[in-house]
């Protein structure tokens, strides 16, 4: 069990599952590939910093992949954490809104770049939630038919409703909509792929509700034992402790916030940062190229006045100057040098 802890004293306890299928074995008892991947993946804060922008948590799952691009979706569902991550704690002056905005752009544009290179077989077969928390406040994006549930007191909200339906032959558009909400004291949510529904109905949902996130876990444990070999499942329970207040609505708990449309961020914040970071590594890439070049030219021409001075030392012309040198230095050794050496070592 994970805790995470904000200064509203408002504490959100995790709690994960993750049931895949399974290998099956054909002709000669050769494991078969699998036809889907899934990865569940919650982020603590490390640091002061980054407990500025809170906790990360993503779960996603892509089905109906053909055997010979199994590798290649598996390294995208990897990478689509893994971006996703970095550019959420890459700049904590950003709110926590800004920077999960920023993340699902860079994801958008790394799915969009993964379609363009021949690897399309994700579209229509991505189902991702990625959330972040800080504040008492939680942000959730959805892609596919992730199931999203939020029970409050006796009231179940089915939060993937709130989100529009996508278009699949739109990559950039594939992270377009975030929504935010407030956390209370009690709140349950329940985020998990399709298939929990086969296992455990709304109504059964609504009764592990009323455990903690463990029990909500164990219970829903027991009930996929049967159907272990038949079902792959993702599932994140969530339970928030502490700062009671006031309940609101549950009809205004989430209000989509439509900051992330075509595949652009509308956060000045971001567009500032992006700039400001593109104008750095051109301008890092010229000062290097110059430098990189000044040195180039003083090895040149180091291994050219080398080699010029080597030549005309080693011409006759110079063989006589050299010869009288030697012979007026040997005439200073023999009659200056050489006795005063004597006189001293006492010859």
């Amino acid at each position: 069990m994970e805790i995470i802890e904000n200064k509203q004293n408002i504490q959100l306890y995790f709690k994960e599952l993750v049931k895949t299928r399974p290998p099956s074995s054909g002709i000669g008892k050769i494991k078969k590939i699998p036809d889907y991947v899934c990865d569940l993946f919650v982020y603590e804060p490390r640091n002061v910093e980054e407990a500025q922008l809170g906790s990360l948590f993503m779960l996603g799952k892509i089905e109906n992949i053909p055997k010979n691009k199994y590798r290649n979706i598996d390294l995208l569902l990897n990478l689509l954490i893994s971006v996703i991550k970095r550019e959420f704690y890459s700049n904590r002056k950003r709110s926590t809104l800004e920077t999960l905005e920023a993340s699902l752009h860079k994801a958008n544009l790394y799915l969009a770049d993964f379609s363009e290179k021949g690897n399309g077989e994700w579209i229509g077969n991505l189902h991702f939630i990625c959330g972040a928390f800080s504040k008492n406040t939680l942000h959730l994006s959805r892609v596919g038919d992730a199931v999203i549930k939020l029970f409050r007191g006796t009231t179940v909200s089915n939060i993937e409703n709130r989100f529009p339906v996508q278009k699949k032959s739109q990559p950039l558009k594939t992270f377009n909509n975030i929504a935010s909400g407030t956390i209370m004291d009690g709140d349950k949510i329940i985020l998990a792929t399709k298939e929990i529904l086969n296992i455990a109905p709304i109504t059964t949902l609504r009764g592990l509700s009323k455990g903690g996130c463990f029990q909500i876990i164990d219970e829903i444990k027991k009930l996929i034992e049967n159907e272990a070999d038949k079902i792959p499942m993702l599932c994140l329970a969530l339970e928030a402790k502490g700062g009671a207040q006031e309940i609101r609505d549950e009809q205004k708990f989430f209000k989509e916030n439509l900051a992330i449309k075509h595949g652009r961020v509308k956060s000045l914040a971001f567009k500032t940062f992006f700039i400001a970071k593109k104008i750095f590594l051109i301008t890092f890439l010229a000062i290097y190229r110059i430098i990189n070049f000044i040195f180039l030219i003083i090895k040149k021409l180091y291994k050219f006045l080398a080699f010029v001075f080597g030549k005309i030392f080693k011409a006759k012309l110079f063989r006589p100057l050299y010869d009288k040198i030697e012979a007026k230095t040997k005439i200073v050794f023999d009659k200056l040098i050489s006795p005063l050496f004597l006189k001293i070592k006492g010859f």
